[in-house]
């Protein structure tokens, strides 16, 4: 089993920005069958005020893109 652990610099982006910044990382990733990702990186680990307002369900638009990716990337996020 190949993995990869992706760590991300730590920058206050909006989440389109981040999960956009997230996937071009995935991108450049070796084939691997699992890619790990960081907790919370969607809005920073220090932006503690938008937890809650920019959490969402797992049919959300994070979620859809990174099943998309793991699809054309044959691997599980």
């Amino acid at each position: 089993m190949k993995v990869t652990s992706v760590q991300p610099e730590m920058k206050d982006r909006s989440k389109p920005e981040s999960r956009e910044y997230i996937l071009s990382l995935v991108d450049g990733c070796p084939q691997s069958d699992l890619i790990l990702l960081p907790e919370i990186w969607p809005c920073g680990f220090f932006c503690f005020d938008r937890y809650r307002a920019e959490s969402e369900s797992i049919d959300g638009p994070i979620v859809a893109a990174f099943r998309q990716k793991a699809v054309e990337r044959k691997c599980t996020y």
